[in-house]
Order: structure tokens, then sequence, then C-alpha cells
């Protein structure tokens, strides 16, 4: 382990800092375009040319403009070579890109001066790339070139009968090497009439073509400039083609959405060319190899629609693959986003409102299965409610029968051998029968079937036979040590209207728990009426809803062995016996106090305790003191 670990480190070590400095190292790049800022072709190469490397940010370019389109290249290159040398005297390119003739001749011209020497070349705007000695040094670029015989022969396809076709060029490289690509394929066409025009002059082009008619067809090549040297992009001499002429003209590098005088021609898009130079340049510098080392772009094949009606075409004569411009939009293609954005919404609601009645179904499905399971719930309650009520009632008879005549014998026995087994019967009798009664109690709660029976009691002598009954109890559980008495107010109503018995069975509840859990002291038991305000002063009441203006407040008070703080929130859960240790020594299911708790819920009271371990408990609770009716 440790001696892979010290390898990576040594990794680290050597070939991180070289890492980092390959990221960090800058590379320079020199881009020479042979014309001038402005020209639209010089624009989209160099702006595709831009697009591309601005997202490298190891890679520097500059950019220098011969403007040999305005100015003779005998002038220019001198001149241009002497301002490059005195600008980037200390500057070390590591890759050229020339965009055009003039400045791939420039390069080749000074390829053995101290900025191009051993640079590799990367080129665009090149149609004769066959006469350039580029297999004698390391050069890659997009060839520049017209699909002319697809446009000659689509022009010859729309207009069949127009025989005398004028191809007028200018007095560029490009155009003269066009000239002869055009002169050699016409031949093929024997009922064609070639006609070549040179002129720079964009207002003798206009007279010719409005002295043309019904047999003349026109091809006109990008114009740039006039002799004068006045600089007019080729797009200008458009702007002069106005009506009336009776000739349909084509063009390259004109039609657009803008253009309403040109009937069709080739497009091609200086700014792609510039993308693929750029990508190209990435390669190279990165020593990725250039697959293959000339790139020959396709045109798009452009018609105007406006023309095309003007002159009668027949639109299914198009190339394949033709792009028609100008073409006015159907009633879906105008408002097509309005159209889409309603029909999304419409799909959306639909969608929703589907959605949505299927969910409302499977709810219904769900409801009516919740319903019946929950009638069969009720029903199977019922059903054990009344079981419960009925094998209660059933068990109590026997049993009432079994502890009176237990009773009875043991009163009357004289053989003191039997004693002990009568006592037997008689108290597990009595275990029974409580047991019996809590779950008849339970069964009646959870059945909602509780019936109250109201009567004045009074409460000290209802208190004080408490008492008498339960110190008989004491000592049954043979606890000498501990007492129990009632405490009584000094002042107060002495008098309650409440149901006797179960009141009876709750404060018996409590008292039992306190006997079962004490050893020694004095189960206090006592009561107090109150109001509600002074009922909700207490802490444990201060969330509860009180509904009644005065309420009787009874009180257990021990000093067992307490409740720890962990099972304080389970005392009045059901079968809950919160003294493990004395589970195997206390009859009960733990029933008393949620019992009581439900009766008193019943009755419009509360329950609570305050209890510190092994120092005792207060069971709380209140009843309603109501007037007699």
């Amino acid at each position: 382990m440790k001696s892979y670990l010290l390898s990576f480190i040594l990794c680290l070590f050597f070939f991180w800092p070289q890492q980092l400095r390959a990221q960090g190292e800058v590379k320079n790049i020199l881009y020479i375009n042979s014309y001038n800022v402005g020209y639209p072709w010089t624009d989209e190469v160099t702006e595709g040319f831009k697009q591309v490397i601005d997202f490298n940010p190891n890679i520097n370019y500059f950019a220098e403009f011969m403007d040999t389109k305005r100015f003779s290249r005998i002038v220019v290159f001198p001149s241009f070579y002497n301002y490059l040398d005195a600008k980037y005297d200390s500057s070390n390119f590591d890759l050229i890109v020339a965009c055009d003739n003039d400045a791939v001749d420039f390069f080749l011209a000074h390829q053995d001066s101290v900025l191009f020497k051993n640079k590799p070349l990367i080129f665009c705007g090149i149609t004769n790339i066959e006469e350039y000695p580029f297999k004698n040094i390391e050069a890659y670029g997009v060839v520049e070139g017209r699909n002319l015989q697809q446009i000659f022969h689509s022009m010859h396809r729309l207009f069949p009968q127009r025989k005398n076709v004028y191809a007028i060029f200018n007095e560029t490289v490009s155009d003269s090497i066009y000239k002869s690509t055009v002169s050699k394929f016409m031949l093929d066409y024997e009922s064609s009439d070639l006609k070549t025009v040179s002129s720079d002059n964009s207002d003798s082009i206009v007279r010719l073509l409005q002295s043309l008619g019904e047999e003349d067809i026109v091809y006109l090549f990008n114009r740039t400039f006039e002799k004068k040297g006045l600089f007019k992009p080729y797009r200008s001499i458009l702007n002069h083609i106005t009506p009336p002429y009776h000739v349909p003209v084509f063009s390259d590098m004109a039609i657009n959405e803008n253009t309403n005088n040109v009937l069709g021609g080739e497009r091609n898009r200086g700014q792609g060319h510039g993308k693929l130079v750029a990508k190209m340049a990435i390669k190279r510098i990165n020593g990725e190899e250039i697959s293959p080392q000339f790139l020959y772009p396709k045109g798009e094949l452009v018609y105007n629609y406006h023309q095309l009606r003007n002159f009668d075409v027949e639109l299914s004569l198009l190339p394949r693959d033709a792009i028609i411009v100008n073409k006015p939009e159907s009633i879906f293609y105008k408002f097509k986003r309005l159209i889409l954005v309603n029909a999304f919404f419409i799909i959306a609601c639909i969608a929703i409102i589907l959605i949505l009645i299927i969910n409302n179904r499977n709810q219904k499905r769900y409801r009516n299965k919740l319903e019946a399971a929950r009638d069969q719930a009720l029903q199977s309650e019922s059903v054990k409610t009344s079981f419960i009520a009925n094998v209660s009632h059933e068990i109590r008879t026997p049993l009432n029968a079994i502890i009176g005549f237990s009773d009875i014998i043991k009163q009357e026995n004289t053989n003191k051998e039997f004693d002990e087994y009568v006592n037997h019967i008689f108290e597990s009798s009595q275990i029974l029968e409580r047991l019996v009664n809590d779950v008849l109690d339970l069964s009646l709660i959870d059945a909602n079937e509780v019936k109250l029976n109201y009567d004045n009691i009074h409460l000290p002598d209802f208190m004080d036979e408490l008492v008498k009954r339960n110190i008989v109890q004491i000592a049954h559980y043979q606890k000498p040590k501990l007492k129990l008495k009632h405490k009584l107010p000094k002042s107060g109503p002495e008098n309650l209207y409440v149901d006797k018995f179960r009141l009876n069975q709750i404060i018996q509840n409590l008292i039992n728990n306190a006997i079962k859990y004490s050893f020694t002291g004095t189960i206090t038991l006592s009561y107090a009426f109150h109001s509600r305000e002074e009922i909700k002063k207490l802490t444990e009441l201060q969330t509860y809803d009180l509904k009644h203006q005065q309420y009787c407040l009874i009180s257990v008070r021990d000093y067992g062995i307490g409740i720890p703080q962990e099972l304080k929130s389970f005392v009045f859960e059901r079968f809950r016996r919160l003294d493990q240790v004395y589970m195997g020594h206390h009859k009960g299911v733990g029933l008393g106090l949620n019992i009581s708790k439900s009766l008193l819920n019943i009755m419009g009271g509360e329950i609570w305790f305050t209890s510190v371990q092994s120092k005792g408990s207060t069971f709380s609770f209140i009843i309603p003191h109501i007037p007699k009716p």
C-alpha cells in the first residue's frame, strides 16, 4: 500500500506541473485576409473564424487585412510585409491562416522570411488549388468552389426557350477561372449561345439588363469594385436592378430574404468557411490529424419566390434540395408560434382534465373500498362488542353464584382445614369479577353505549365509606406501615350531582394503584370545588377546553414508587403495566386508568397526574359541578 502511495505522489510531482504548463501554454495565430473590413465575404469569414477561436482561451489570434480589392497587390505586398515585420518583430506564430488568393500568394512569396518560415498554412477562398505548390509545404484548407454546372443546368431547365446566356464577370482571378469553367461545360448545350461580359461598371450592367428581352437569361457573378477604385460590394449593383426588365437574373452569394430582384443562384456562406478554417487550426495546434487535407463545402441552391412567380416558373422544376426564400407564409406559418402555444395549452388542459377524471374515478373507487372496509370493520366491531357483552353477562351470572356461595361457606364453615381453600375461591372469584367488569366497560366505551345515572351524593360520607372499605384492602396486602385517610375542605359545597357508581369506580381504580405501589406513608384522598378560571391556572389544564363554570377537583396522593419519566406518556394507554418489577405480584391487565380516563371524558371531565420516581404520585381529576335539575 505504501509503495502505491509513493508512486502516486511521484507521478503527481513529475507530471502535474508539466500538465499545468501544457494547459497554460498560449498558442498564437496570424490571420491574414486579402480584402478589407466591410467587404461582406471578408466579414463573414472573419466572424465565423472568430466565433470558434474565442471558445479556446489558450489561443490568441491577430487579424490583418491587405485590402487588395481596392489597391494593387504590386503596391500592397512590399509595404504590407514591412508593416507585419515591424509590428510582430518579437512575436512567434505557431500557425498562419490566409484567406483568398492574394493572402496565400503573399505567404508563398515570403515563406522563407522570419515570420513565415517553417510555419504551417491553413487557407480558404482559393478556387484553383491545383496551381499552388501545396505539396511542397504543410498546407490545409477550405476550397472555394461554385456548383456552376448544376446552376446553369437549372437555368436551362427553368427557361428552355431562352437561348442567349449572358455571363457577366469582373477582372478578378476567381472570375477568370469561372469564365473558363463555364465556357467548357456550355459546349454541351448546343441550342444555347454563351455570351461572356467583363465589366466593372454598375451603370453599364444595369443598362445591359434593361436592354435584354424574352430570349435572354443572365448569370451575374459577384460584384466587388469599379476600375475607378471606388469600392462597391457585389450587393450594391443588385440594388440598381429595378423594373422594368424582362430577363431572369441569376447570381451567386446574393440571394437572401432582402433580395427581390434576383431569381436564383448558389449561396456560399463565408461564415461557414471561417468556422471550418478555425477548426482545422485548432486541430493542428493541438497536434491532431487533419483529414481530409482539403475541404470542398457545398453551397445552397436558393430561389426567389417572387421572381419565380413573376416569370411563371413551375416550382416542381426546381432541384430537389432547393431553398425558396421570400415565400408568402400560410396562415399556419404566419401564426405558427401562436397556434403552437394555443395547441400546447389546449393539449395540456385536456391532459389535466383527463388526469383529473382518472384521478376522480380512482378516488371514488378507493373511497368505495374504504367505505366497504369501514362498514365491515364497524360491523365486526359491533359483533365483537356484542359478543364481549354477552359473554361477560353470561360469565357474570355463574360468577355471582360462586362469589355468593363461597361467602356463605366462608361464614358457615367450622372446619378450619377448609378455610384456606374457601378464601382462595372467594378472592379468585373477586379478581375474575373485576376483570369481567373491566372488559365489559371497555366494550361499552368502544361502542359508545355507556349510560350514566346521575344523582346527588354527599361527598364527606362518600369519601368516608371509600376510606373504610379500602383500609380492609390495605390489611389484605399486609402493609402495616401504609395508611389511608381523606381530607375534607374547610368550606364549600358538600353535595355533587354525579353518577355515583362511575365516580366510585374511578376513585377506586386510583386508590387500588396507590395501595399496590406504596409501602409506607399515608395515601390521601381529597376534594375541593373550583371555578373554571381557577382550574385553568393549573399547569396541566392550560390547553383543555373547559365548558362548565364549576368543577369538583378530586385527588389521590401517595408516597409510592412513582413513575419514571420515560414511561409517563404511556400511563393512560390500554394494557400498560408500568412497573415491570411488580408484574408478577399484582393482579390486573392494565385497563383501570384507561377506563377511568374514558369515563371522565364521557362525563365532561379530565384526568392528569404528577409523579417523581421513588417519591410518589398524585392523580387528580375534575368533574363538572352541575346543580341537580
